[in-house]
């Protein structure tokens, strides 16, 4: 009869912290940083362009 491998588990999924808090912290730095690229974007090219297939895409300038 074979035996199954025991499994060790560290902890329980349910129950550890999430990867990401859902607090908005991080969605200012996100912005900040997004905002730091795209302006560079235009600065060099004059435009940001944003490739869609499908959908919409709404700007207020």
């Amino acid at each position: 009869m074979t035996r199954a491998p025991k499994l060790l588990v560290e902890s329980d999924p349910l129950e550890s912290e999430p990867a990401l808090r859902y607090d908005n912290s991080h969605r200012a730095p996100m912005l900040d940083a997004a905002r730091e690229i795209i302006e560079r974007i235009i600065a060099r090219e004059g435009v940001f362009r944003v490739p869609k297939d499908t959908g919409c895409f709404t700007a207020e300038v």
